[in-house]
């Protein structure tokens, strides 16, 4: 599988692939790791011995930029395009380190036709192609640039597909009408089944209304334009049901709405269902929430309080569904049933089967530095906390594998993958995508199923991630195929935490010798 294809395994428990991730490192890998250190040494060199010359010769203070057109462009290491390590996404652009490209002669053309390189902040080469522009005014990037991810931890807006056309232009009625015959009429999808997988827990019935004027290079019946490695057409081709869009624009067309898709396709909206956000997040862990705290997970939990008898007594409060109770640290066993103290007054007390506890763990792992950052994710308790050495900085509830604890540590990827389980052990973060598209088909361009532009996508052991998920909320139960789900605010807050960095103006970014992934430890 391509790397421009993630894996539907984090979703679906099906398909596979991604990049290479690390596990724990042994003695046998040192002379590899010391070979890619030199690769990567070499690389910078060359990458800061061209931004030199640019610097000394450049006298414009504004840095030049390059915009993507096609469906990605690639950065690679050097400019025998032997290792990617980060591409750039279509309407969004890259600073680069020299406004001319460099050029390479014909032996090291490594599958590069032009035989010219632009080299691109802060390191890495991209090939002169038909997937980038240098011309941010050109139509193609200007369109493309409407539709392009926004600030913030849902880069779009997402919606439940019911089997919709995608059109390449504005469809007129009759269009829409032999296009959509066959299609089940829109007034009885309300009545269409949900889903019992779980893809369909944030979705709505109601469809998304119009709120942006028709964009402009719609205007006058024309075609939008096509990104680079992508087909044209009045119906360039159809979402399944089941399959998940993500669009940035809704606007209205003869009292129709229409939602754009990133490739500027448009798909009527009364044949989705979209997804509202969830509000879920975790906490900072602080002087003011520090450890151990409790996590209430899918349901409302009693609180208690402890009568003279020694007995504990409901209160007749609750907590509610995935919140969180500071914890004295103290607990009381009472005819075989455990209670958390709570630092609420009375004190309250919690159920210890009510409650998931983050306290600090009782091994700290011997590969993290002392000041190094580290993931501790328990899959029984349904938990993710970030730490910075020894010091907890932020907890929160993930959703990991549907079928729940891995039996042993030692499954193969094959059978975590057909039991639903998240591999345990010690991993580095491989590689991260600022949004990308998951599905169990080899080609960018899927026909059968995908679920667009998942946002914060971390790479961990091929083909699992931590990533977010904009379908549901149920965060602290197993929910997935065998990645980790977050809340889309928290996967950005960890998305941003977690090393490698991934550059201004890349959308993903690999982690290399000389900047390592962060660690993620993952425990029954």
């Amino acid at each position: 599988m391509t790397r421009t294809v993630l894996s539907l395994l984090c979703a679906l428990a099906a398909g596979c692939g991604g990049p290479k991730a690390e596990a724990v490192p042994d003695a046998g890998a040192e002379a590899g790791a010391d070979a890619d250190a030199a690769a990567d040494a070499a690389a910078d060199a060359d990458a800061a011995a061209v931004a030199a010359a640019a610097a000394a010769a450049d006298t414009d203070t504004e840095p030049p930029r390059l915009g993507s057109i096609g469906v990605a462009t690639v950065i690679y290491q050097d400019r025998s395009r032997k290792r990617r390590i980060g591409d750039v996404r279509p309407g969004t652009s890259v600073i680069l380190q020299s406004d001319e490209p460099v050029e390479v002669p014909p032996s090291q053309l490594g599958g590069c036709k032009s035989g010219r390189f632009y080299p691109v902040a802060p390191r890495g080469f991209i090939c002169e192609d038909e997937t980038i522009t240098r011309n941010l005014d050109d139509p193609r990037f200007r369109a493309l640039a409407l539709a392009a991810p926004r600030e913030g931890p849902r880069p779009y807006d997402y919606a439940f597909s019911t089997r919709a056309p995608m059109y390449g232009q504005i469809p007129t009625s009759s269009e829409q009408a032999r296009t959509e015959r066959r299609l089940r009429p829109v007034a009885d999808l309300a009545r269409v089944r949900r889903s019992m997988d779980g893809h369909e827990d944030l979705a709505e019935l109601t469809p998304t209304p119009a709120r942006d004027p028709i964009p402009e290079f719609l205007l006058g019946e024309k075609e939008a334009p096509v990104p680079a490695g992508r087909r044209g057409g009045l119906v360039r081709k159809e979402i399944p049901h089941g399959s998940m869009l993500s669009f940035s624009h809704a606007f209205a067309v003869e009292g129709r709405t229409f939602l754009l898709s990133p490739d500027l396709a448009l798909v009527p909206a009364d044949r989705m269902r979209p997804f509202r956000p969830s509000v879920f997040h975790g906490v900072a862990i602080g002087s003011t929430n520090s450890l151990p705290i409790g996590w209430f997970r899918k349901t409302a939990r009693t609180k208690y309080k402890r009568e003279e008898s020694g007995a504990f007594a409901a209160t007749g409060e609750t907590w509610a569904p995935r919140t969180f109770v500071r914890l004295s640290g103290k607990s009381i066993t009472h005819d075989g049933d455990l209670f958390w103290e709570t630092r609420e007054p009375g004190p309250t007390y919690a159920r210890a089967r009510d409650i998931s506890v983050v306290a600090e763990p009782d091994e700290w792992p011997r590969m993290v530095g002392a000041d190094e950052k580290w993931i501790d994710v328990s899959l029984s308790r349904g938990t993710m906390t970030l730490f910075e050495g020894r010091r907890a900085v932020y907890s929160t509830l993930m959703s990991p594998g549907a079928g729940g604890v891995t039996a042993s540590p030692k499954a193969t990827t094959e059978e975590l993958v057909r039991g639903a389980f998240t591999p345990l052990g010690s991993y580095r973060i491989a590689v991260k995508y600022r949004a990308a598209q998951l599905t169990d088909e080899a080609t960018p361009d899927p026909s059968a199923f995908w679920i667009a532009d998942v946002p914060w996508v971390q790479y961990f052991r091929n083909p699992f991630a931590i990533h977010a998920a904009y379908w549901h909320e149920d965060f602290g139960s197993p929910k997935s195929g065998g990645c980790i789900n977050l809340s889309p605010e928290d996967a950005s807050i960890v998305f941003a935490w977690t090393d490698p960095p991934v550059p201004e103006g890349w959308s993903s970014a690999d982690a290399r010798p000389s900047e390592p992934g962060t660690w993620i430890v993952i425990r029954k």
